[in-house]
């Protein structure tokens, strides 16, 4: 539980919503639940469906994550990455079927980047008044 001064600085409006962010990381809020989707989260629309030549870019960039040089591996994460969030049913089924150890660990991280939530700041600036951030 926050002091009684940060919450009510956070109620009047805080001066960034990364300040907010990372004092509901932190600590939740009196009376004020967090609410599971932002407005902007909520308004967002699904992905589009992948084209036809998209799929058959997906199945031949592939096998271009296990190739012995790097750059190659390096463009197909690039490759998939760039297909955006849409891509990431077709990388979990390919992850099911791959046996090749290098090729299982970039489609791992590439379905991570996705699927899991981006680091918040936890670096707060200690309140002059208590000393806690």
């Amino acid at each position: 539980m926050l002091p009684k001064h940060l919450l009510e600085k956070v109620r009047r409006g805080a001066q960034s919503a990364a300040l907010i962010a990372a004092l509901s990381a932190g600590a939740a809020l009196a009376d004020d639940p967090v609410p599971e989707k932002t407005p902007a989260q909520a308004d967002a629309k699904e992905p589009a469906a992948l084209t036809k030549e998209q799929l058959e870019l997906i199945k031949t960039t592939i096998p271009k994550l296990g190739a012995d040089d790097f750059a190659t591996r390096e463009k197909a994460s690039a490759t998939l990455k760039g297909l955006g969030k849409p891509v990431v049913p077709e990388l979990e089924k390919a992850l099911k079927e791959q046996t090749n150890a290098e090729v299982k660990s970039r489609l791992t991280a590439i379905i991570k980047t996705f699927t899991e939530p981006p680091p918040t700041a936890r670096r707060i600036d200690p309140c002059p008044e208590c000393g806690r951030g």
